[in-house]
């Protein structure tokens, strides 16, 4: 039989952890969603891709890549975050972020299709028109 503490420990820890990675990840990437849905950027197509593709990103290709990353000999290394909960935040940030940069970014993108005629028609600079959005 599981203790309740026990079991109420690791649902807590999971639920900060990935929250955690889930806010960290929406920052950055509904930052960027909001940057690429109002510029016109010739490489745009492929960052769309790039990003579309990395849906698909196997959690094992993150998971080797932050532990080679986070390693005592690693880029990463002196922060002694291996097998940690932060380490484990950095490793989900990385496989969240490109879903949150797609869904964002054509959810942005149909708003500013929708609202660039009437901010034509207001005279809105493009920091007005990033605030109105």
């Amino acid at each position: 039989m599981v203790d309740s503490t026990n079991l109420w420990d690791v649902v807590v820890r999971t639920l900060v952890t990935s929250g955690s990675a889930t806010i960290i990840a929406g920052m950055f990437a509904i930052g960027f969603a909001l940057i690429l849905a109002n510029v016109r950027w010739r490489i745009k197509p492929f960052l769309r891709a790039t990003t579309q593709a990395l849906y698909g990103l196997p959690p094992v290709v993150v998971g080797v890549a932050v532990y080679i990353a986070l390693s005592k000999n690693g880029v990463f290394g002196s922060l002694n975050w291996l097998f940690t909960i932060q380490g484990m935040i950095v490793a989900q940030t990385f496989l969240i972020f490109p879903l949150v940069l797609g869904v964002s970014w054509t959810a942005l993108e149909r708003v500013s299709s929708e609202k660039r005629d009437v901010f034509r028609v207001m005279n809105a600079t493009k920091r007005q028109r990033v605030f109105l959005e």
